[in-house]
């Protein structure tokens, strides 16, 4: 990640709960995966919330055992479980999971935008940036696609392509901080201190815990 102090930072959402909630609408409707499938995913997200990874990655592989599950189901599945490992530092493991959920559900955006999440953090930031750029083509509305990508971009020293990236996310979500806050940054590391300033004013006004470089 960037430092805080001197960079944008990206947002890691954590995504599992969404990924139960799309496994309703994916999972056939029959009692097998409706009492296997999709109740090992729920076991997991709860022993997620409760801090109990082993417990967590044991009912993510209860659920892959489903065979009731639909590809994009099971690919969910995966990228739930490349979630976890990636939260553990098992970078590899991670990275072999969304692989396998890109290959069974490809015009999902999260899997793009959440392997994106671990090539930035592992620094690579050229393929962080081609897993934001699909994440927003499969939905344009996601302000934190491009808020990740203008981070990414930042941590390689484009300062032009992250301030049009950032405000494109403050475009789509004018009301959260942390977006303006990142545009406020790359526009003081770009010498621009007025509107810099007035970002992070608007930053504090949205959220008086926000942390500026002006601090």
């Amino acid at each position: 990640m960037a430092d805080m102090r001197h960079g944008p930072l990206s947002r890691l959402p954590g995504t599992a709960a969404a990924v139960v909630a799309t496994l309703v609408l994916l999972l056939p409707m029959t009692a097998r995966a409706q009492t296997s499938g999709l109740e090992a995913a729920r076991k997991a997200v709860a022993a997620e919330e409760q801090g109990d990874m082993p417990l967590a990655l044991e009912a993510y592989g209860q659920a892959l055992a489903d065979d009731g599950m639909s590809d994009a189901a099971r690919g969910l599945v995966f990228a739930a479980r490349g979630n976890a490992l990636a939260s553990q530092g098992r970078q590899a493991e991670a990275l072999k999971d969304y692989e396998k959920a890109i290959a069974l559900a490809p015009d999902q955006a999260v899997v793009y935008f959440n392997r994106g999440n671990l090539f930035f953090g592992m620094a690579r930031y050229d393929e962080a940036i081609a897993d934001y750029t699909r994440a927003i083509d499969l939905d344009a509305a996601d302000a934190a696609s491009y808020n990740n990508r203008g981070s990414a971009w930042f941590s390689k020293g484009n300062l032009d392509s992250a301030l049009a990236n950032f405000n494109m996310a403050v475009e789509l979500a004018p009301a959260d901080a942390e977006f303006v806050n990142n545009r406020g940054r790359v526009r003081f590391a770009m010498g621009d201190e007025a509107k810099a300033r007035a970002d992070f004013a608007t930053a504090k006004s949205l959220d008086p815990e926000a942390k500026t470089p002006v601090d």
